[in-house]
């Protein structure tokens, strides 16, 4: 209940801080960030999805329906104070193919942007949709 009063509190005042809830056991983040982990800009986000995403593998237990039209993939993210990617958690309940195509991009990223709250790096986490294109027929 406090922490219902205390998030109303936040939110009646205007403050800038956006609230992240996490439910996690075994992993401490930001509850409250400024700026949630990024690997820079969209345009690079989507630039490296292009280049390193393996459709044969994604799409390689999904059916015809399913591969002639664009599949989304959500995942949690979570960064490290020093951009490192230390988890990733598939949303949700797309093909195990197409999942564990996006968490493999995901983990192979490299160094992302860490959370920010009052001006310092700290550990964040975010949900991100990765996209898969039609898979193209032969």
């Amino acid at each position: 209940m406090k922490n219902v009063w205390i998030l109303a509190c936040l939110l009646a005042c205007g403050s800038a801080l956006q609230a992240q809830v996490i439910t996690s056991d075994t992993v401490s983040v930001a509850a409250f960030v400024q700026d949630y982990p990024t690997y820079g800009t969209d345009a690079d986000w989507q630039a490296y999805l292009s280049k390193k995403r393996d459709l044969a593998t994604a799409y390689r237990d999904v059916d015809a329906a399913g591969r002639a039209k664009e599949q989304k993939v959500w995942v949690r993210v979570w960064v490290d104070k020093s951009g490192t990617v230390t988890r990733v958690r598939p949303i949700g309940d797309a093909p195990a193919s197409l999942t564990a195509e996006a968490v493999r991009l995901v983990k192979a990223s490299g160094s992302w942007r860490p959370a920010l709250r009052q001006g310092k790096t700290v550990k964040g986490a975010v949900s991100l949709a990765i996209t898969f294109p039609p898979y193209p027929s032969n």
